[in-house]
């Protein structure tokens, strides 16, 4: 049995139009955890004096050895359930609280380490400078032990402040993409 020309042509289109709406809702589904993991590197960078001071004044130690060695891994994993609030655990116990801190602190020292020599790698184009600036102003503004403002990062530069956020911008984008991979690369062409 053979469908009428016109109720074939309400068919295509139908598909068609749930087709793309699929594409659209995809493409914003991922957009939206791009922004998620882009803030959410600046809420972990913006903390990073604070998880250091935790993983050092914390009285709990994993010496017990109940870790499996997976830190990248797990850090990934971690990351990924603080975006998701309807799956957000509830912390269990401080040790932990510990553990966690600790594995996305070695993450995050990782991924600074790898960024810091990936700008150090530009350093043979003309790129090189300016990606050299970012990292600096980056681990002055959030790692550093002294907490500069704007001002004094830009002081001690010889740059604008304006260009100071701009840096810091840069460079935190491009932090986001060694903490979290693919995943948070702009999905535009």
């Amino acid at each position: 049995m053979e469908l009428p020309a016109d109720i074939m042509a309400v068919i295509k289109e139908t598909a068609k139009q749930t087709a793309k709406a699929v594409v659209t809702e995809q493409d914003t589904q991922l957009e939206e955890r791009r922004d998620r993991r882009l803030h959410n590197t600046q809420l972990l960078l913006k903390n990073y004096r604070k998880f250091k001071l935790h993983c050092t004044g914390a009285v709990y130690t994993d010496e017990e050895g109940d870790h499996d060695g997976s830190e990248e891994e797990e850090a990934i994993e971690l990351l990924d359930m603080m975006m998701n609030k309807n799956r957000m655990a509830v912390v269990e116990s401080i040790r932990m609280s510990c553990r966690r801190t600790k594995i996305i602190m070695k993450h995050i020292d990782n991924v600074l380490s790898m960024y810091e020599v990936y700008c150090n790698q530009k350093a043979d184009n003309a790129d090189g400078r300016t990606a050299r600036r970012e990292c600096q102003v980056l681990r002055r503004y959030y790692i550093s032990d002294d907490e500069p403002t704007y001002d004094q990062i830009a002081a001690d530069l010889q740059i604008s402040p304006r260009q100071v956020y701009r840096d810091l911008s840069s460079a935190t984008a491009q932090v986001s993409v060694f903490m979290f991979g693919v995943d948070a690369l702009d999905n535009e062409p």
